[in-house]
């Protein structure tokens, strides 16, 4: 039955879907091109190789089952030895119930070479957590009072956050993004919950990370302390 619906009824977040599952849509992705066509290309097969994960997602609901079927029998096409990266990035916007993914990436000259970037739409910026109790920043008023602060730290302060990130270049220095290398000490975690909790810890002396999940970890961290 054909439908005119855009958006899902139940917009609650699903649950994480299980290992038996998710080994099964990566047997399923060897068939990606079983029903290769000019039409719509690697589609059939793609949504044969998600189906089992959108049955589990939409478990509850038929309506929008069926509406997340007709998505994903859309235009496909993918690489048939990445295609259980593309699943990962849908299948997680499945379970959130959520219109688009999207990733920071800071714009440089560098990385213009290999990206091809779209215009910049969000402006970030960095932020540093230190523990209630440490007044170091207090009295900055600009940029540049953090800015001497923190060049005037030695090897033994150290700074964490998340590696690949703005803060690990502005700690160690980047030419690219212009950042001269601190004296102080980098330490890298997958994320920066992972920093902040080590901070919070005693392992390190301040966190620097983009300014919205800085408010967010902090924000969580302090309403249960």
């Amino acid at each position: 039955m054909a439908s005119n619906a855009t958006h899902y009824n139940n917009l609650t977040p699903a649950q994480p879907l299980d290992k038996a599952t998710l080994n099964k849509m990566v047997f399923r992705s060897l068939n990606l091109q079983a029903s290769f066509n000019y039409e719509r290309m690697q589609a059939a097969g793609w949504l044969y190789c998600i189906l089992p994960g959108l049955e589990k997602i939409h478990a509850d609901n038929k309506e929008d089952l069926e509406l997340s079927m007709e998505h994903n029998l859309e235009f496909f096409n993918t690489h048939p030895f990445l295609v259980t990266f593309v699943m990962g990035i849908i299948l997680s916007l499945e379970q959130q119930k959520a219109d688009i993914g999207m990733a920071g990436l800071t714009v440089t000259e560098e990385r213009a070479k290999q990206v091809d970037f779209s215009d910049p739409y969000y402006n970030a910026a960095q932020k540093i957590i230190c523990k209630a109790d440490d007044k170091t920043f207090d009295n900055c008023k600009t940029k540049e009072d953090v800015d001497k602060i923190l060049q005037g730290f030695d090897k033994s302060v150290l700074i964490g956050g998340q590696n690949g990130t703005t803060g690990q270049y502005y700690v160690e220095g980047s030419n690219d993004f212009g950042f001269t290398k601190l004296n102080a000490t980098w330490k890298g975690y997958a994320n920066g919950s992972l920093a902040v909790q080590d901070l919070i810890n005693g392992g390190i002396n301040y966190v620097i990370i983009d300014a919205a999940p800085a408010t967010a970890i902090t924000n969580a961290i302090n309403a249960v302390a």
